[in-house]
């Protein structure tokens, strides 16, 4: 096909309504869950002092944390029991249960009453909470996936792809800004006595909307998965699939390490504000949001043997 006719063919556009719709149904969970994730790190310390009480401040962070990386405990498991329901009624089900899941778990981190209140009650919700954010996620993550690289033009796949990632960033930045308007419009006492439950209320407002777009989304469009022979040999590539989880487990502990340790660190050993932290962090993962599908796009170059 010559080339001005390529271009002008909107089968060749690189982001045409059809498929701009498909990458918002896709990436849309993962934001949430990540802006849930980071809002609940970056609020660790409020949240400590609230749910996790102990004879020592650390004690309690260290608690507070803990359960924060119970949601990572999950993901295996939602990986793999939402990958099988995905397999048998289809990726919009999969995709639209893993939304109300996520949503549920945002829902009870905002409303659950403090130690204060309802005692052990309160660590133990906030507990489920993460791990409930820990299963749908997971369980989205490959399927969501999949779906941005089978609907990508051969020339964009890398791009594509890229873009799950980029929606992380994004709902970084978004809990990032939510929680520093938080901080700079309250008062500490005020942030403890309820105003750290906004950013969740904010990201449980998204939960309605990015259920409508997936529910409307094609079944169609959410190409299955392959047959299960293909699927049985690619589990049998026991090398490819390691070297894949070793990969991905070095890109969630890099990434938790910036967006939720180093906030926490300035504020607690160097004496910086919150607002300042967050701020600090925000700006390194703009850069990153705008990298990403640069580096996408230099991936399909490179695989295809060509450069822009």
């Amino acid at each position: 096909m010559p080339v001005l006719e390529r271009v002008a063919n909107p089968a060749f556009e690189v982001f045409d309504v059809k498929k701009r719709r498909l990458i918002i149904a896709a990436t849309v969970g993962n934001l949430l869950e990540w802006y849930d994730f980071f809002a609940y790190g970056v609020l660790a310390i409020t949240i400590a002092r609230l749910f996790f009480p102990a004879e020592s401040q650390v004690g309690s962070l260290l608690l507070a944390l803990a359960t924060y990386g119970g949601g990572l405990v999950m993901r295996p498991i939602g990986a793999i029991v939402l990958g099988l329901y995905a397999d048998r009624v289809g990726r919009k089900s999969a995709l639209c249960l893993a939304m109300l899941l996520m949503g549920l778990g945002t829902a009870v981190t905002a409303f659950t009453p403090t130690y204060e209140t309802i005692g052990i009650s309160a660590p133990l919700l906030i507990f489920i909470a993460r791990l409930l954010q820990g299963f749908s996620g997971a369980g989205e993550l490959g399927s969501t996936t999949a779906i941005l690289v089978e609907n990508a033009p051969p020339h964009q796949r890398g791009v594509y792809a890229s873009l799950n990632a980029a929606s992380q960033q994004i709902g970084f930045v978004l809990a990032a800004l939510a929680v520093m308007f938080v901080t700079l419009a309250m008062t500490q006492s005020q942030i403890e006595a309820g105003g750290w439950r906004l950013p969740f209320i904010l990201g449980l407002a998204i939960v309605p909307f990015a259920f409508y777009i997936r529910s409307s989304v094609e079944e169609g469009d959410l190409r299955e998965p392959r047959p299960a022979s293909i699927r049985l040999k690619a589990i049998r590539s026991v090398r490819s699939l390691l070297l894949a989880v070793g990969i991905l487990t070095l890109y969630v502990v890099a990434g938790n390490i910036l967006f939720v340790y180093m906030p926490t660190f300035a504020v607690k050993e160097l004496g910086l504000s919150s607002s300042v932290a967050l701020l600090s962090t925000v700006v390194s993962t703009c850069v990153m949001i705008v990298f990403t599908p640069i580096a996408g796009r230099f991936r399909t170059a490179s695989a295809a043997g060509r450069c822009f």
